[in-house]
């Protein structure tokens, strides 16, 4: 079962989100602020869909106003999506308030993405979708979305060992304003295989990527002109076993 902690390192009150069913190696749980509210958190998880296989997306809300600041969950498996890879991050609004939170369809070339405002978790999500991010993974879809940090770019990795699920890694613009992703591109490099995390440089222009089998670090430089340059710029930084394939 999955737990929710207060600062304290204590099980939180109402603090188990879930008994059975959360999604296998669900490592991108999400926390987010509600706007406009110092107390109210959201926490989004994964839980397995009846078949076992694709992971559908909930999220309990946080109130740090009980127990002296302690903290409780007072509502949970509250459904947002289904059918989703176990992929999703957040970033801020172009308005400076609200979030927006991204996450990917599998057996699908869709994009779902969801506003958090003052109102809370608007659960329509708005789609964008393009061809080549195609994903198919009858194992289950698992993966990493993460955002460059002025939220105007995001990678997308798929966690795979066969081609046909899906291109491996691309990067997308995105709309802070409207929610929309505007551009997709396969930046993929043949050599990369069993990738497994991906983070950006703090400037907005470095892509950096592990590996899981075999065990590597790889960066990428996003300020050249095509995908195609993007991609030939890997560069990498360190291999060999001994180190977490994780990027934190």
């Amino acid at each position: 079962r999955d737990s929710i902690y207060n600062r304290n390192h204590q099980l939180m009150e109402k603090g188990i989100l879930a008994e059975t069913n959360i999604a296998a190696g669900s490592l991108q749980l999400m926390i987010v602020p509600k706007p406009g509210d110092t107390n109210i958190y959201y926490i989004f998880y994964w839980e397995q869909d009846s078949n076992l296989v694709c992971p559908d997306l909930y999220y309990a809300i946080i109130d740090l106003s009980y127990n002296n600041g302690l903290g409780k969950i007072i509502s949970k498996h509250n459904f947002l999506c289904t059918g989703m890879i176990q992929a999703v991050d957040a970033t801020m609004h172009a308005n400076g308030r609200d979030y927006w939170i991204v996450t990917h369809k599998n057996y699908s070339d869709s994009f779902a993405v969801f506003l958090i405002d003052t109102n809370g978790v608007n659960s329509t999500p708005i789609y964008s979708r393009f061809t080549n991010s195609y994903y198919y993974n009858s194992q289950g879809g698992s993966g990493t979305i993460r955002f460059t940090s002025n939220g105007l770019k995001f990678g997308i990795i798929r966690t795979q060992s066969n081609p046909l699920w899906g291109v491996p890694l691309l990067l997308c613009d995105f709309n802070n304003g409207s929610g929309k992703v505007i551009k997709c591109e396969d930046i993929s490099h043949p050599g990369l295989k069993h990738t497994r995390s991906i983070e950006f440089s703090p400037d907005c222009t470095k892509l950096y990527l592990s590996t899981l089998s075999p065990p590597a670090f790889y960066q990428f430089d996003i300020t050249l002109n095509s995908p195609q340059e993007i991609s030939d710029s890997k560069k990498l930084l360190s291999s060999g076993t001994g180190w977490p394939s994780s990027i934190y």
